[in-house]
């Protein structure tokens, strides 16, 4: 239960006057809110050559309209059919991004792609030298942003050009805001840290102690992050840092391991854990609203990190569940399949694949009633994300795919 406190409700109202900003509120986004851009990638063909920055790197690239990894579009458009296929060779990392008409897919032998939306074809590859075999990915403005194990890089959305890099790395997707770079590390010293990109300075180091387990989240001039449990302790903490600083605010502690992003939406925070945990929490101090534990969401793997559409919180996991986010109740479970990665909502419908299965299923968001199922060659995918007219998605078995939705 929430208190009633003056200076508590104070504390609130201030950090709740900026949560309104970027936030869904039962709107539908076709990206993450971080993943847009300005940029216009060019289609020509740009020359391989080193670049300036804080790492010394090689970008490949070659980039033609008839590269014959891409597929010629398929006729009808019909819902289900594929759009076109490119062969990446090797496992993709994690589900594409997609924006500005192009997709960014990571790839386990450390390539970067830039696909045109509309039939695949290469406009880029960047070969990174991390050696990290699950890069994460995000645009911010006119770059792409990669990070694994140990470091982080910038290329150019336009020409995947090398731009900025620091040896410091995040397990997840770096986020990056108004050219700063907050980036959680899992090993080593085991830390969050700031960069400023254009200066290739390090503003600030935090360290967690435990794991980073996720992004982390900022919310005005405040930032969120999960970390796992500490070595030999048994509960797990949520931070509130000073963007700026890197100063503590606040810390929560939670039983067993957190494991997923801190997700804000409509004045909470959102956060799960790998014994099943799902809480919202107050921004302003750190104090749970509700919590709750479901079966079949966390486990050794790791847990979901929530989503939003349709008012309502999307859990993908070993079963997919849409909760009530004002009091966790759940609305609606489909659990006749199991191990659901991260969807795709969009259209007034909830795309959805298995790890296990290239088959896509669409949801009613509503009652959760399966609409229809489209079978895709892919084998084990990573992760659907919309695109304009189709649904993207990525292999583990070596390959991209856009499926007319």
């Amino acid at each position: 239960m929430r208190g009633d406190g003056t200076d508590r409700s104070m504390a609130r109202r201030a950090v709740l006057a900026t949560l309104g900003v970027g936030l869904t509120t039962g709107c539908l986004q076709l990206q993450d809110p971080d993943e847009g851009g300005t940029a216009d990638p060019s289609t020509e063909r740009v020359t391989a050559g080193s670049t300036p920055g804080s790492t010394t790197r090689q970008t490949s690239t070659a980039t033609s309209e008839s590269s014959p990894a891409a597929r010629t579009p398929l006729e009808p458009q019909a819902p289900g059919n594929i759009r076109w296929r490119y062969e990446t060779r090797t496992a993709v990392a994690e589900r594409p991004v997609v924006a500005d008409r192009t997709v960014y897919v990571t790839t386990k032998d450390d390539r970067v792609l830039a696909l045109a939306t509309d039939t695949g074809a290469e406009r880029w590859t960047y070969e990174t030298k991390m050696e990290s075999e699950n890069l994460r990915h995000a645009v911010a403005g006119d770059r792409l942003f990669v990070a694994g194990s140990f470091a982080t890089e910038a290329v150019g959305r336009g020409n995947g050009r090398l731009s900025w890099g620091t040896a410091s790395g995040a397990k997840y997707k770096p986020l990056v805001r108004d050219g700063v770079a907050y980036l959680g590390s899992s090993t080593g010293a085991r830390t969050l840290r700031a960069f400023d990109v254009a200066a290739d300075e390090l503003l600030w180091s935090f360290t967690t102690g435990g794991s980073v387990r996720g992004r982390p989240a900022l919310v005005g001039g405040t930032l969120f992050v999960s970390a796992g449990a500490h070595d030999g302790e048994e509960t797990a903490p949520m931070y509130a840092l000073d963007a700026e600083t890197g100063d503590l605010q606040w810390k929560r502690t939670f039983d067993g391991t957190l494991s997923s992003s801190v997700v804000p939406f409509e004045g909470l925070l959102y956060v799960t854990g790998e014994n099943g945990t799902i809480a919202a929490v107050d921004p302003a101090d750190g104090s749970v609203v509700w919590q709750r534990t479901i079966d079949g969401v966390g486990g050794a793997a790791g847990a979901p990190d929530p989503q939003f559409a349709h008012g309502r919180l999307y859990l993908p996991d070993r079963s997919l569940r849409a909760l009530d986010p004002t009091t966790g109740e759940t609305l609606w479970a489909y659990t006749e399949r199991s191990w659901f990665n991260r969807l795709a909502i969009v259209d007034g419908a909830v795309y959805a694949t298995r790890y296990d299965g290239g088959t896509i299923h669409v949801f009613d968001p509503a009652t959760g009633d399966e609409r229809a199922t489209f079978e895709t060659p892919l084998q084990e995918p990573t992760g659907l994300t919309v695109g304009p007219e189709t649904v993207v998605c990525g292999d583990r078995a070596g390959a991209v795919a856009a499926i007319w939705r």
